[in-house]
């Protein structure tokens, strides 16, 4: 399809599910928004004054149908979540509010001063808290969440994503000590499973916070769980797409903790939860490179590769701290040295 014929395509389906009153194609502008890991395809809409977001491709019906019963079930609780405005599963379309350009990455990227740095991540775990504690209230009237469970087996899955698009395939290793390093990835699952449920996004990471009108917004949440803490926390803190050092993430995850104790009345033990923290980021550093290296070699997104240096390297650090996991430590040492450096 070229690319004017895109352009029409899009122009029709805005017009078809605008709920607009027979918008004037003439009167139509569409801009691709580029960088995501989905095979969903967005696009800016603008008609007259106002903008959209057009979300539409290769997702399965079943992804569109769980972005909206999610985005109902948050919006319903006053969680910044875009507006819907109006869908077609039959071509796998939805037409969303427009929360603007300005995401939490691209904020911290042109942001030098320490001081809005710090208030940006305080918002952003307040709003953090707040989903995961609001989410969990009544999440068995979701459909698509009551039985989500991020359990044992979605765990497990997570590592061997890791170990197979990653390790096997992007790094082109030989795992001579599988079986070693399969009990070190059940070791890890069996002690994050049994952690109490919450509303867990599940890719929460700078790219998907935006900042509307001071406000927080939440996107690309449909493969929400219900699940631990800890694992948000850690997409946040330990993101591969910014880099924090140690003692700032320590700053900005005891503040989570205050709003977690202070705001919503938990009884936590910091210690413990500093702990599980850093196990939660030892599983979504894996779960992000496996990512990576798929999106990578798989999609033919090569922009993804850029990002593996980080996210390797939050893994080996928090490893230190977990002596038990000596095959995987040994297995990342293994890896070609031109794939972590920065490029």
């Amino acid at each position: 399809m070229s690319t004017s014929e895109q352009a029409d395509r899009i122009k029709e389906l805005f017009c078809k599910f605008s709920r607009r009153t027979s918008p004037d194609p003439s009167e139509i502008t569409i801009e691709p928004i580029k960088g995501s890991g989905s095979d969903r395809s967005f696009y800016r809409v603008r008609h007259r004054n106002e903008t959209f977001i057009l979300m539409t491709g290769r997702c399965e019906k079943s992804d569109l149908q769980s972005y909206l019963e999610i985005d109902r079930f948050l919006f319903a609780k006053g969680i910044g979540v875009p507006k819907v405005i109006a869908y077609d599963l039959k071509t796998e379309s939805a037409i969303l509010e427009d929360l603007g350009r300005d995401t939490l990455y691209t904020l911290l990227v042109q942001e030098k001063n320490r001081e809005k740095i710090t208030s940006l991540y305080f918002k952003t775990l307040e709003a953090l808290a707040e989903m995961q504690i609001k989410g969990k209230e009544g999440i068995e009237q979701c459909s698509v969440l009551r039985d989500r469970i991020f359990d044992y087996k979605s765990l497990r899955g997570e590592t061997e994503y890791f170990k197979i698009s990653f390790l096997r395939r992007y790094c082109g290793l030989e795992l001579t000590q599988e079986a070693q390093l399969n009990k070190e990835f059940e070791e890890l699952a069996r002690l994050l499973a049994s952690e109490p449920l919450f509303f867990m996004h599940r890719d929460f990471q700078s790219q998907n916070i935006h900042f509307k009108e001071g406000k927080i917004r939440i996107v690309d949440f449909q493969t929400a769980h219900q699940g631990m803490l800890y694992y948000d926390a850690a997409s946040l803190l330990r993101d591969a797409y910014i880099d924090l050092d140690e003692d700032f993430q320590m700053k900005l995850l005891r503040y989570y903790v205050s709003c977690l104790k202070g705001t919503w009345g938990m009884n936590l033990n910091v210690d413990e939860f500093v702990e599980k923290f850093y196990l939660a980021g030892l599983q979504r550093n894996m779960q992000a490179l496996g990512a990576f290296g798929f999106l990578t070699l798989e999609k033919g997104k090569k922009e993804f590769a850029s990002h593996i240096p980080a996210a390797l390297t939050h893994l080996k650090n928090a490893l230190e701290k977990f002596p038990q996991f000596q095959e995987l430590r040994a297995t990342l040492l293994r890896i070609p040295s031109h794939l972590t450096r920065s490029r």
